[in-house]
């Protein structure tokens, strides 16, 4: 009796351990309090006054929040409403101050380790040198993909983070 219990204990904690390795992350539909889909009125009222309305060259009129702390860094959303549908599609999130390269990598690495933890590894990983170091990583969820890039270039003196939520086109 004894072993046919401690035989069945085992089986259980080996079904749980199985079922957790394999356990799917979670889905996203979004990004923070915005929704795939929604209009600027309900991004804004989502945000409770945090995003503001911004122009932006090449796209139709855009929704920010300017100082969004992010790995204790200050970044700036941009919340890109699609031209036709006039809804969400998606947010990108970039630093909002002038960041030198290495603060700008830390940010980077710091940001990776987060979504590694709640999303898993990342489905897509690439990592090159050409004129300078280019790090990106991505993640496929059912409902959004979420893409984090890192570059920075010395003989043009420039550098950036990168992170991006989209809605995934089925």
């Amino acid at each position: 009796m004894r072993i046919s219990n401690l035989l069945l204990i085992l089986i259980v904690i080996a079904n749980f351990s199985f079922q957790i390795s394999f356990a799917q992350p979670p889905d996203v539909i979004g990004w923070n309090k915005s929704k795939w889909g929604m209009t600027e009125q309900e991004i804004i009222e989502a945000f409770n006054g945090q995003v503001q309305k911004v122009e932006l060259t090449n796209t139709k009129y855009n929704l920010e929040i300017d100082n969004f702390n992010l790995v204790d860094k200050q970044f700036r959303v941009i919340f890109v409403i699609d031209e036709n549908s006039n809804l969400l599609k998606s947010v990108i999130i970039k630093p909002n101050s002038n960041l030198d390269w290495s603060q700008k990598y830390t940010a980077f690495t710091r940001l990776e380790e987060d979504l590694n933890k709640k999303y898993g590894e990342p489905f897509n990983i690439k990592t090159e040198i050409k004129n300078g170091p280019y790090a990106e990583r991505e993640w496929i969820l059912p409902s959004t993909v979420i893409t984090l890039k890192y570059w920075s270039n010395s003989k043009r003196n420039t550098s950036s983070v990168v992170l991006e939520y989209r809605e995934r086109n089925r």
